[in-house]
């Protein structure tokens, strides 16, 4: 399978004698990853709502683990939002899991939690392959993220090619994984690659048994 990516820098109150009822706040009408959405990027993920007031959100992040068990990415974070509409969060320096299900949740400066209580989150699926499709803004120091199989090769082969037949890879590394379901292999030497600003390139990788 090759994919392509291009190089560029969301009651009741009983009284005695009286009740009143509160009405409950809409669902934000944004929501970005939506629910149930996949092949979500794994590295520095944002996150969209349309926020209905000003003031400190709060932002939530889980990770499944399954069998209803979640684990809190990092600590609840504040975000400061100034003006109403649709508004991005960028959880900087995260990381995320490839292939693996989250959840994420925000609430509002009045305390309301979106979605709502009977809801589990605003979940979505990480991508199994990074550069995903298609993707824009991929460094010229490249990672590279895929679901590996330890001992089908065990070697596997990372091909890079400007052209979408890969009749002339630039990248071609032979890389040894072993013990591992999921495997990212980064450049860091700038002087062993040739990649070009604004330029799109291909790729894909296949193992000794392919």
């Amino acid at each position: 399978m090759k994919n392509k990516f291009t190089v560029l820098i969301y009651m009741f109150i009983f009284f005695a004698l009286q009740s009143v009822v509160v009405k409950a706040q809409p669902t934000p009408t944004t929501v970005v990853p939506v629910d149930n959405a996949l092949g979500v990027e794994i590295s520095n993920p944002s996150f969209t709502w349309n926020a209905n007031s000003t003031g400190t959100w709060v932002f939530q992040l889980f990770k499944s683990n399954g069998g209803g068990s979640y684990t809190q990415i990092s600590t609840n974070q504040d975000v400061t939002v100034t003006s109403t509409g649709d508004f991005t969060f960028t959880f900087t320096g995260v990381t995320l899991d490839i292939n693996t299900n989250y959840d994420w949740f925000v609430r509002s400066p009045g305390g309301t939690w979106y979605p709502t209580s009977d809801h589990p989150g605003f979940r979505f699926t990480t991508g199994t392959l990074l550069p995903a499709n298609y993707a824009t803004g991929v460094s010229i120091l490249p990672t590279f993220d895929w679901s590996a199989t330890p001992g089908s090769g065990p070697n596997y082969h990372l091909y890079v090619d400007d052209n979408a037949d890969f009749s002339s890879p630039i990248i071609a590394p032979s890389i040894s994984v072993t013990g591992a379901t999921n495997y990212s292999f980064t450049y860091t030497d700038k002087n062993s690659i040739v990649l070009q600003n604004g330029k799109t390139y291909y790729w894909k990788v296949t193992d000794d048994g392919n």
